[in-house]
């Protein structure tokens, strides 16, 4: 199949989103990675630390002030590879969220040049339709001519007014059309739609295809899912912890005597914990995880499949496309021969000027009906190129 170029003359796609839909995408990245490496130091019990002030008149109204501060730490160092399964998740999940927000900034870029081909195709439309609206106007001339001279009655006139009636009220529909694609662009985008160049899109190979965006977030989260399973299984067996704690005490007497004086006192403790939990639904946590990890493997596998008919069906209906060419460029000749022709037979009195705008006419809309299917070919190969590029 013949290959496209990518053109892309002054604009990188990226640059098409609104300076608003770019800091929204880039706050989402930077929750992504920040959630990621929260996560990433998640089995870290925080230090507690403690400071307490107390008075008190009950020794014989002797006023006692009281300072203390503690230092208490329980952490897990060993949780049957629970903390190393955690660690694992965290980065995984980091990296499947980021390859998502890839994915929705693709989107977005994709969504703003569909509309811009939306909107060319639906010009080419207008001026097809303002086309097909001259040629009913001459057909009415023609019919109005037929009708005087008793060659037709009227309603051959009266159909004549109706189709160019409704093919006005198309025309307006179109433009109201257009109008709304644009609001739409807007939406996206602030610059100007008459100033972005359309690109072309080169036709990927499947073995590309099939390393879309999609298809690495679900192999992404494989191991996302393998990771938590192994986390949920080390969380059910032996954790040792580190235990730790620091006191320090300084007692102030208002009226020192020999049974109050001031004093000050400090110890500490350090020692380790082991601790197995006893959990009714623990095993069911685990046949979760388990369940989850088989279905991600699963899903992946139909990322694959899905991706795979997809692309057939758009080389179909590229293929499709340009048969289609292919018949109006057939057409295209014949008009031309035919205008060649009924341009000899004007002047020989056998057509009129008449039958040589309608046919010019035709040409035009036979011309503006390839460029209409160019562009549909090439959001075809936008909506393959999206996935597999990203518009990095």
């Amino acid at each position: 199949m013949k290959k496209f170029l990518i053109f892309i003359p002054f604009l990188l796609f990226a640059e098409i989103l609104s300076p608003l839909q770019k800091t929204l995408l880039d706050k989402d990245l930077n929750k992504a990675i920040v959630s990621g490496d929260k996560l990433k130091n998640s089995w870290i019990n925080p230090i507690t630390l403690q400071y307490k002030y107390n008075q008190s008149n009950q020794a014989f109204d002797n006023i006692t002030k009281t300072n203390s501060f503690l230092i208490n730490i329980n952490q897990p160092i060993f949780k049957s590879g629970a903390i190393y399964s955690s660690i694992k998740y965290a980065k995984f999940l980091k990296e499947e969220n980021i390859e998502k927000i890839n994915l929705q900034k693709a989107t977005l870029i994709k969504q703003a040049y569909e509309i811009l081909f939306n909107i060319k195709k639906t010009e080419i439309a207008i001026k097809k339709q303002k086309l097909l609206i001259e040629n009913a106007k001459i057909d009415i001339k023609r019919k109005k001519e037929q009708f005087l001279n008793g060659l037709t009655d009227s309603s051959f006139l009266d159909n004549a007014i109706i189709n160019k009636n409704n093919l006005e009220l198309a025309l307006n529909d179109l433009e109201s059309q257009k109008q709304t694609l644009i609001n739409n662009f807007k939406n996206l985008s602030d610059l100007s739609y008459k100033k972005v160049k359309l690109p072309k899109f080169s036709l990927i190979s499947k073995n590309e295809y099939l390393k879309n965006l999609n298809i690495k977030i679900a192999k992404k989260d494989i191991n996302v899912k393998k990771a938590l399973k192994y986390m949920n299984i080390g969380n059910s067996l032996i954790s040792v912890n580190f235990i730790a704690n620091y006191n320090d005490i300084n007692n102030k007497y208002n009226n020192q005597t020999s049974i109050y004086k001031n004093n000050s006192d400090s110890f500490y403790n350090i020692g380790l914990s082991i601790s197995v939990p006893l959990d009714i639904n623990v095993f069911k946590t685990i046949e979760e995880s388990k369940i989850d990890y088989l279905k991600s493997i699963s899903n992946y596998k139909n990322e694959v499949l899905k991706a795979t008919n997809e692309y057939n069906s758009k080389i179909i209906e590229i293929q499709n496309i340009n048969k289609k060419i292919a018949i109006y460029n057939h057409s295209i000749k014949l008009y031309n021969s035919l205008i060649k022709t009924t341009k000899d037979n004007i002047k020989a009195g056998i057509n009129t000027i008449l039958d040589l705008e309608n046919l010019e006419n035709s040409l035009k809309i036979a011309k503006l009906n390839v460029k209409n299917l160019e562009i549909e070919k090439n959001i075809k190969l936008l909506n393959i190129y999206y996935l597999t590029k990203g518009f990095k």
